[in-house]
């Protein structure tokens, strides 16, 4: 398996990945090693080569990167989506289960972007 394309951050730009934010802005990259197209899986790396998860890439955008996950020890593929949705639905699963009166639904927003 070949490495992904990585965008590394400038100095103290992690910071609010560490806190689970799931946006990279274009202002805190440094560089991007790799030819990533839009929407590309890359790896993110703190300025001092800490991985810290993989994200989508936007090149385009303020919003460089979006977070996928902050884990680095499984493949961004099809069965992390299809996992991810599931457990996205399996999560509202109560709101679609009660009767649709003043205090229930009839829909629920099952993924959300980021």
């Amino acid at each position: 398996m070949t490495a992904p394309p990585t965008l590394w951050l400038r100095p103290s730009r992690e910071r609010s990945l560490q806190r689970w934010h799931p946006w990279v802005f274009s202002g805190a990259v440094a560089r991007v090693e790799g030819a990533p197209g839009v929407g590309a899986t890359v790896l993110v790396r703190s300025s001092d080569g800490t991985e810290l998860g993989y994200a989508a890439y936007s090149p385009d955008s303020q919003i460089r990167a979006r977070m996928w996950t902050f884990s680095t020890g499984a493949p961004i593929d099809d069965e992390f989506v299809h996992a991810r949705v599931a457990a996205s639905a399996a999560r509202r699963a109560d709101l679609l289960a009660g009767p649709t009166d003043s205090h229930g639904t009839d829909s629920a927003r099952i993924v959300f972007s980021e």
